[in-house]
């Protein structure tokens, strides 16, 4: 292989690998229930502190947010 080669393949290679790791995103998920009660609570808000991101909780209080 030539040098010209080698060095595209190896710049491609970490381009790929940086790109995935840059735009990757969490999922955070959960249940919100009432203490005491074992029902989920419909049309909760859950909010990232500090941002505008957030998601509402559905009829069973499930809820699932990507930060």
């Amino acid at each position: 292989m030539t040098k010209f080669y080698k060095k595209s393949v190896v710049l491609l290679v970490f381009l790929i690998s940086f790109s995935t790791l840059a735009f990757s995103q969490t999922t955070v998920s959960g249940t919100i229930k009432e203490v005491g009660v074992d029902e989920g609570i419909p049309g909760a808000n859950v909010i990232l502190k500090g941002t505008v991101t957030g998601t509402i909780s559905d009829v069973n209080g499930n809820f699932s947010l990507k930060v």
